[in-house]
């Protein structure tokens, strides 16, 4: 909540009746950033929606495998 109020896209207000509560609020900018998030994940952009079918066919298989790949187990030794 702290980063959202920092860049202005929420502000937290005291409840009216019960301080040890907070009200929180999107901002204008906040409703903006929301409204742009939502284009960005339901309209494809331009270049893919340009594909042909099988070109989407393609995409589509390719993105199947890789999402269905059991991801290798991290070499990271500060995960174990």
């Amino acid at each position: 909540m702290n980063q959202f109020q920092r860049r202005g896209l929420a502000r937290r207000d005291p409840h009216p009746d019960d301080n040890r509560r907070k009200l929180v609020h999107i901002t204008d900018a906040g409703a903006q950033a929301a409204q742009a998030a939502r284009r960005i994940l339901t309209a494809p952009p331009p270049a893919l929606a340009a594909l042909d079918a099988d070109d989407l066919t393609t995409l589509t298989r390719i993105l199947t495998t890789l999402n269905s790949t059991p991801q290798p187990a991290s070499t990271d030794p500060k995960s174990s």
